[in-house]
């Protein structure tokens, strides 16, 4: 119903020789604008066909009625006017030449709306079988930017991953390297600690062994460094003191002196004079070390009972 409507309004407007320009109705789909293209082909080529006529045609029938002059002065009683009517003669050839073309226009457009409207059924029934399936070239087409997207994604991905991986490593690496400094820092300053400790205990130590030699041979510092010597391995020691004491005269006996008369015996290792704490002048006594003594208790026989013979 709509196609014959709109065929008899094609048929109309194309026979007047003009069609007014249809508003674009959005989302006008592919057929719609092919429609409206040769209709605007039709219009064109009617306006062309009117712009090259001469004259336009005017069916209208050329009657010319004529009195007779002559007929009309006659005597108005009695008589009866008589009309003579005369026919105009016919068409030229120029007005059957237009006609013609006229027609021959109206034959064209009405091709040209076949056509379309032949055209316009093939766009609008349903496309075949084969555009359809998945082996059209769309599909194909469509695969194919696919793939390459997928692609595209992917080796972007390794890119990014290689430059998450460069900077994690190498952040790692920063990392690493700030720890081993730290502990380089640590272990330096542990050592630097531990040597301050070790020069204040040996410093202590020294202290306490100078107290300790300094005092009496009955004195407990002298006692404990004894012991301590002993613990340690030092005290067992191939040597022997011997004390003396009961010196007359306290200010002439000197350690010469002493290494003078007991050097017979052995070899002194060290002699030790003591003196009073308080005023500072020498006791009387002293300690005489010798060195390399096999037998001790002969040695000492020896030395007790030539002191005695002497004095």
């Amino acid at each position: 119903m709509n196609a014959e409507k709109e065929e008899t309004e094609y048929s109309r407007v194309a026979g007047l020789g003009f069609l007014p320009q249809a508003a674009p109705q959005p989302g006008a789909s592919f057929a719609d604008e092919m429609m409206q293209r040769h209709l605007q082909q039709c219009l064109e080529y009617h306006e062309q066909q009117l712009q090259s006529a001469d004259t336009v045609p005017h069916f209208v029938k050329a009657m010319q009625v004529e009195e007779d002059d002559e007929l009309i002065h006659q005597e108005m009683k009695g008589t009866s006017i008589v009309m003579a009517v005369r026919q105009t003669e016919p068409p030229s050839s120029t007005v059957v030449d237009d006609a013609t073309k006229i027609q021959v226009a109206r034959d064209r457009a009405q091709e040209i709306i076949s056509r379309f409207q032949q055209q316009q059924q093939h766009f609008l029934s349903e496309p075949p079988e084969s555009f359809t399936t998945g082996t059209s070239v769309f599909a194909a087409v469509r695969r194919i930017s696919l793939a390459k997207e997928e692609e595209r994604k992917q080796r972007f991905l390794e890119k990014n991953l290689k430059y998450v991986s460069a900077r994690e490593q190498q952040r790692m690496h920063q990392q690493a390297a700030e720890l081993s400094a730290a502990e380089e820092w640590n272990r330096e300053y542990l050592a630097i600690i531990e040597e301050r400790q070790q020069q204040r205990y040996e410093t202590q130590k020294q202290r306490k062994d100078y107290i300790a030699i300094q005092a009496g041979i009955g004195a407990s510092f002298r006692k404990n460094l004894v012991d301590r010597q002993f613990q340690k391995g030092g005290g067992v020691r191939n040597s022997i003191a011997v004390y003396v004491s009961g010196f007359e005269d306290s200010s002439s006996v000197d350690e010469n002196v002493l290494r003078d008369l007991f050097r017979t015996y052995g070899n002194i290792e060290k002699i030790h004079l003591y003196r009073d704490k308080i005023q500072g002048n020498m006791k009387g006594d002293g300690l005489i070390i010798f060195e390399g003594c096999q037998n001790t208790e002969e040695f000492l026989d020896t030395v007790c009972q030539q002191v005695r013979v002497n004095a």
